[in-house]
């Protein structure tokens, strides 16, 4: 019994790990609010050169895309 060498077959897409927050949906000047969070996020290094600011506000954390 051997072991058939193959070409051209493709690589099917990653399954992954969904994304908690809409990180790739979000456009420059867009937001989203995580209600009831107050500390920072660690953003991803897969978004760069994406650039994101974030702000503790009185119902949660709102993070912005800037760039």
């Amino acid at each position: 019994m051997g072991i058939e060498i193959e070409d051209g077959i493709p690589i099917p897409p990653s399954a992954g790990r969904a994304s908690k927050y809409p990180w790739d949906g979000l456009g420059v000047g867009q937001s989203f609010l995580i209600s009831g969070r107050q500390k920072r996020l660690l953003v991803p290094k897969r978004l760069k050169p994406r650039k994101f600011t974030q702000r503790v506000c009185n119902d949660g954390l709102r993070v912005w895309r800037t760039a």
